[in-house]
């Protein structure tokens, strides 16, 4: 994918993902983020080119620098990239993955 950068896949047809879509876009001072739906085309061909399903739909998928991060992983790599206090929450990275995808269920 040659450098993409702080791309957002999301559910397009889920509330609460589109929610917090709009919570990012409030948060992002810089504008560095760019979003597609998974349902899209453009999130389709993201999702293709990243090896992972078209069908990939149930997940909160962030691109940056050729590496793909999905659920908690992704959303605490976008948490620590908004502005404060929501940067603070990247410290839960540290927090074994299996205990914070738990939550994303």
């Amino acid at each position: 994918m040659n450098g993409v950068k702080h791309i957002i896949l999301f559910d397009g047809v889920c509330n609460l993902c589109n929610g917090a879509v709009q919570y990012v876009i409030k948060r992002d001072k810089e504008g560095i983020f760019k979003f597609a739906s998974l349902q899209s085309e453009a999130g389709k061909n993201f999702l293709s080119k990243s090896g992972l399903p078209e069908d990939h739909l149930k997940s909160f998928v962030y691109i940056n620098d050729d590496k793909v991060y999905t659920k908690s992983d992704a959303a605490l790599k976008v948490a620590g990239k908004l502005s404060f206090p929501t940067k603070l929450l990247s410290v839960f990275m540290i927090v074994p993955r299996f205990i914070r995808n738990f939550f994303m269920t």
